[in-house]
């Protein structure tokens, strides 16, 4: 076994604290950083790797794709903090045993190489007997992973967004569907998906805690539970809550929010005409952060932010040319764009005429009704 991390300090403790041979182990090095331990693994050959993601000149994952372009069949643990989760998925290319939190504490530590070490065994074992044929658990662990890959992480983004708290459980297994067949064991994959969707969870209700949103407890509490998932039926329990708390807070805030959501329009048809009228500036004067805006102006009006204005504005300037001799130009520039061009694109777009077929049409209506 093989240790890598860039703090003397954690680097140190693992490699003290820790009874390897208990495990069936032989610790055979250390390195603070992956261009240090690179040349020490090519000539050390060790089964497994401890290293830290991010580490200085070579992180852990370049060190992993070097090292399995070589030794495919070395076992790598890869040590992450909260906000690198978004590396998981490269680890799980790249070939990584496990992916593990830290802090991790000795024991977790140990649970992971051992685990890894009884594939290893388990992997020799049918190498001996039956070398021609692949485990049924490699199998399923290359399925898992190229499904993994294949995420439409859109379609949970939208449950969040527009889904119902009642349809929560359903939708969770369905979506989770293709863990069904991992050994949560000898697999992080399971294990990724849970980090992945419980992050995305907690980051849509962060964006909503510019006003009354979550508590930091209760988000605090909701991500310490992802680290308890063990199973498929665990995972689909916590993700099926967590969807559900997400749900039922959307569901509040969006009710609590029609208020500001009049605001925002009304404010929106008085300053139409400046041209730098920006989602960020309407949502910083209802006082709402500009995702979060953008999202429960989307449910409460049908229409995005652009297609809001871009409505208002459509409608002032069919009122400049039904009662004005403004030219195109100066219609475009009294109504919110600096661009005469793109307000002519934008006018056939919205009405199905330019600017001068409107006119003539207008004109020729307006005599037939006398």
């Amino acid at each position: 076994m093989f240790l890598i991390d860039d703090e003397p300090d954690i680097r140190e403790a693992m490699r003290d604290r820790i009874d390897w041979e208990s495990i069936g182990c032989v610790f055979c090095g250390d390195a603070p950083d992956g261009e240090l331990a690179l040349p020490l693994i090519n000539r050390l050959h060790p089964d497994i790797i401890v290293s830290d993601i991010k580490m200085p000149f070579m992180d852990g994952l370049e060190l992993s794709r070097n090292v399995k372009r070589t030794m495919p069949s070395v076992k790598i643990i890869l040590l992450s903090g909260h906000e690198e989760f978004h590396y998981a998925l490269e680890a799980l290319r790249i070939g990584v045993s496990e992916y593990c939190l830290k802090p991790i504490s000795s024991s977790e530590l140990s649970d992971a190489v051992r685990a890894a070490a009884r594939q290893i065994d388990i992997q020799n074992q049918k190498d001996h007997r039956q070398p021609e044929h692949a485990s049924i658990h490699s199998q399923r662990e290359t399925l898992s992973m190229q499904k993994l890959s294949a995420i439409d992480r859109a379609e949970i983004s939208d449950f969040m967004k527009y889904g119902q708290a009642a349809n929560a459980l359903s939708f969770t297994r369905k979506y989770l569907s293709f863990l069904g067949g991992i050994d949560w064991k000898t697999s992080f994959v399971g294990r990724y998906v849970c980090m992945e969707l419980g992050l995305s969870a907690l980051q849509f209700c962060r964006e909503s805690v510019s006003s009354d949103g979550l508590s930091e407890d209760e988000i605090n509490m909701l991500e310490q539970k992802i680290a308890k998932v063990t199973s498929h039926e665990e995972a689909v329990d916590y993700i099926a809550a967590l969807l559900e708390t997400v749900t039922r807070f959307r569901e509040q805030a969006n009710n609590k929010y029609a208020g500001k959501i009049l605001k925002a329009k009304d404010f929106i048809r008085a300053q139409s005409a400046r041209y730098e009228l920006s989602l960020h500036i309407v949502a910083q004067h209802v006082g709402m952060s500009p995702s979060y805006f953008s999202t429960i102006f989307s449910q409460e009006t049908g229409q995005t932010f652009v297609e809001f204005l871009t409505s208002v504005r459509m409608a002032r300037a069919i009122d400049f040319m039904r009662t004005t001799d403004f030219k195109t130009y100066e219609i475009a520039y009294k109504v919110g764009y600096n661009d005469a061009h793109y307000f002519s694109f934008l006018f056939k777009k919205f009405t199905g005429t330019t600017t001068r077929e409107f006119r003539k049409m207008d004109k020729a209506a307006a005599v037939l009704r006398g």
